[in-house]
C-alpha cells in the first residue's frame, strides 16, 4: 500500500471516528487507530488533524472533544440543494453545536456552544448550500447571509430544524 493510500485511508477513518465518537485526546485518538491497524506517531497525527482541519469544541457537557468541519459538495437535497452525506454530516455539527437562531432581512444569526462558531460556520460553507452566500464567525455566533434579500429568517428556522431533525432521530 503506498503512502499516499495509507495516509489518504488513515485520514478516512479519522474522520469517521471523530464523526460518530467523543474524541477528548490524541493519544485516545492514536489508542483507536491502533485497534484497526493504523500505527501513526504523535506528529504524524498532530498533522493529520491539522491537514484535516480538526478543531477542540466544548461538547454539551462541558468538555473539549475533536470535531471537523463537514466537506461540500453541491448536489441534490431539495431542502437546502446538498446530497443525503453531507446533510447528514451538517446535521451532526449542527446538533452538537447549535443553541438557537434567528434571523432579519438576510441575516441569520446562528448561536453555538462557546468556541464553536467557526466549526459550524466552515461546515455551512463547505456544504455549499446555494441559498447561504457566506459565513462570518465569531466565538459563539455565526452570521449566516442569504442570498435572498429577505431570507434570513427562513433561513435561521431552516437550520433549527435540522438541528431538531438530527436531536431526535438520536434520541438526544
Amino acid at each position: 500500500m503506498s503512502s499516499l493510500t495509507s495516509r489518504a485511508a488513515r485520514h478516512q477513518r479519522i474522520v469517521d471516528i471523530i464523526s460518530t465518537c467523543r474524541v477528548h485526546t490524541q493519544d485516545e485518538l492514536r489508542s483507536m487507530l491502533a485497534v484497526e491497524g493504523f500505527t501513526v506517531t504523535q506528529a504524524t497525527l498532530s498533522r493529520d488533524l491539522d491537514a484535516l482541519r480538526a478543531t477542540k469544541i466544548v461538547d454539551d457537557h462541558g468538555l473539549s472533544v475533536y470535531a471537523i468541519p463537514a466537506d461540500g459538495d453541491p448536489a441534490a437535497t431539495p431542502e437546502l440543494g446538498i446530497d443525503d452525506d453531507v446533510m447528514a454530516r451538517l446535521q451532526r455539527v449542527a446538533a452538537d453545536v447549535v443553541v438557537g437562531a434567528d434571523g432579519s432581512a438576510n441575516i441569520a444569526v446562528v448561536h453555538t456552544r462557546p468556541g464553536a462558531a467557526h466549526y459550524l460556520a466552515s461546515a455551512l460553507d463547505r456544504a455549499g448550500i446555494h441559498e447561504v452566500l457566506g459565513t462570518i464567525a465569531g466565538d459563539d455566533t455565526v452570521l449566516v447571509v442569504s442570498r435572498d434579500p429577505a431570507g434570513g429568517q427562513d433561513l435561521a428556522v431552516r437550520l433549527e430544524a435540522l438541528v431538531e431533525r438530527r436531536r431526535t432521530r438520536v434520541g438526544s
